[in-house]
């Protein structure tokens, strides 16, 4: 900070050159006021989903100069038809090469640890589990195994934000062709953890446009400009217990943030 500090500081008095005292009043210039609550954006349709589809390839080239991050991940699935309980890790991710530290807090068993890969040269995942009280040996497995795969739905390959912003983005690129078959909704006025997203919904009208997913919410942060919750929804044909009267609570299929 001192060393920034130094860097900005003016060679010569502000009021020696008309330039700078521009640029000191822009400087300092207080932050507007808020806008009303009547001032929110909502949009619909093909609009809606062009401005999904911008801020997600901004999103990508954003994260591609993400070299490594830590996070709270959150995460819920229906594996094999059941619907897991909430789960809560820390998450350490670096982008390149590839490396995934994971450790649970709340939901599944509390204290596992979760590494990828081993090291250089063994490309496999370690799992250190906490029953027995930890006395376990560590696991050792392919990221695609049965094992492995047994309480997720993608492998530990795919973890991370990027791979969730292309993947996303490859989604809607496609629906981008489905017309009035598929809904979009955009809403500015929404908050997630506290801080201002924007707020996207994408509904299909018909299971041939998209097999797996009948609805998919998605909240990017106003600041960082990244995805920062996906929750995603299936037919209730496919889910048994689905209630038609609250569709959307029984038919989830995955969520993450």
């Amino acid at each position: 900070a001192a060393a920034i500090g130094w860097t900005m500081m003016d060679a010569e008095p502000v009021g020696a050159d008309a330039s700078l005292l521009v640029r000191a009043s822009e400087m300092n210039r207080p932050e507007p006021p808020p806008l009303p609550e009547e001032s929110s954006m909502h949009l619909h349709g093909r609009v809606a989903m062009l401005l999904q589809i911008a801020m997600l390839q901004d999103a990508n080239n954003r994260l591609e100069k993400v070299q490594s991050y830590t996070a709270t991940f959150e995460k819920q699935e229906r594996i094999d038809g059941e619907l897991s309980e909430e789960q809560t890790m820390q998450l350490k991710l670096q982008h390149e090469p590839l490396s995934v530290y994971l450790k649970w807090e709340k939901g599944g068993e509390v204290g596992r640890e979760l590494l990828f890969p081993i090291s250089s040269e063994d490309s496999r995942l370690l799992v250190q589990l906490t029953k027995f009280g930890g006395r376990l040996p560590a696991l050792k497995l392919e990221p695609s195994s049965t094992l492995a795969m047994s309480e997720a739905r993608y492998p530990i390959t795919m973890a991370g934000l990027r791979q969730m912003t292309q993947i996303a983005l490859e989604i809607r690129q496609q629906a981008l062709n489905l017309g009035e078959r598929v809904h979009v909704e955009m809403r500015d006025d929404k908050t997630f953890a506290g801080r201002p997203v924007y707020a996207y919904a994408m509904t299909y009208a018909d299971s041939a446009d998209s097999e797996q997913y009948r609805k998919s919410i998605m909240y990017i942060d106003k600041q960082l400009m990244v995805p920062v919750h996906s929750r995603n929804y299936t037919w209730p044909d496919l889910v048994p217990s689905a209630d038609p009267n609250n569709l959307d609570d029984t038919t989830l299929i995955e969520s993450y943030a």
